[in-house]
């Protein structure tokens, strides 16, 4: 069912909501947005106090105990509407800077909104930053155990796809050496074959389609498209156009933290890459 901060289940659609500055809204049947959309998201911003006139001696460290330090706001997103339908999936793109990792956070639910409404309906889960939790020590056979055990997979949905999900990440013959002797691409593929075994309805990616070879790569894509065909929800955060293009029904392209562009991922993606070259 729909549910709130405390819990309470209201209607028949997991849900949570965020106000306007940034605590959680009990769930209520007037939830913002069309209730058959995984994602809705109404004028969200987030801004961060940034402080000027640091003190560099004791004494001014004492002085600014007695008088407030000057802070001028910073919004890193601001203002930013749209919505994922079920089974959808959206690109968000732009430079560097832009707010696109805030965005994805606010909707992770690791980084409060100051402002607006967000609404998730189901679970979810985050691709943020691949083999995180990794031990170098450990071989690659302990450190999907591991994972699986910090993301909450089933001993026994593991067990039944583990050789699927070695295979997926193309490294048979090195799954019982350390890690620490892994390449780069080797430590990707891994995190990211784990990280898709996660059981959630919303996924959301950041900047990680792009690992490995372009092989592995296009077949990252293929699997994220038998997710959506699954039924599976995804969000993209990626420099890379073609996944954007590939992947995603829609599109927002984020320029200093506002809305520049919204709509079918290719016309999103020509507006963007047209400005880049210009």
């Amino acid at each position: 069912g729909e549910r709130g901060a405390a819990g309470n289940r209201v209607g028949g659609v997991p849900a949570v909501a965020v106000d306007l500055h940034g605590g959680v809204v009990m769930a209520t049947r007037q939830m913002p947005g069309d209730p058959s959309d995984a994602i809705t998201v109404e004028s969200l911003g987030k801004r961060f106090d940034l402080r000027h006139e640091r003190p560099t001696t004791i004494t001014q460290e004492l002085l600014g105990l007695l008088r407030p330090r000057r802070t001028e706001p910073f919004w890193a997103v601001q203002d930013v509407t749209m919505s994922v339908p079920r089974g959808g999936a959206m690109g968000v793109i732009g430079r560097n800077g832009s707010g696109k990792s805030t965005l994805l956070k606010m909707l992770a639910g690791t980084l409060a909104p100051t402002t607006g409404t967000l609404v998730v309906r189901g679970s979810l889960s985050t691709l943020l930053q691949l083999g995180a939790g990794f031990h170098p020590d450990f071989t690659g056979r302990n450190n999907v155990w591991l994972s699986a055990a910090l993301l909450g997979i089933p001993e026994a949905r593991m067990r039944a796809g583990f050789d699927d999900l070695v295979a997926f990440a193309e490294l048979e013959q090195f799954i019982d050496i350390p890690i620490k002797y892994y390449s780069a691409g080797m430590l990707a593929r891994l995190g990211f074959a784990v990280s898709i075994s996660v059981d959630a309805e919303i996924l959301l990616i950041d900047e990680v389609l792009g690992v490995g070879d372009l092989a592995f790569q296009r077949k990252c894509e293929a699997r994220m498209r038998e997710m959506m065909s699954g039924g599976r929800t995804i969000v993209i955060v990626s420099h890379d156009a073609h996944a954007v293009r590939s992947l995603c029904d829609t599109a927002v392209w984020l320029d200093r933290g506002h809305v520049r562009a919204s709509g079918p991922a290719s016309e999103v993606v020509d507006a963007y890459e047209a400005s880049s070259i210009g």
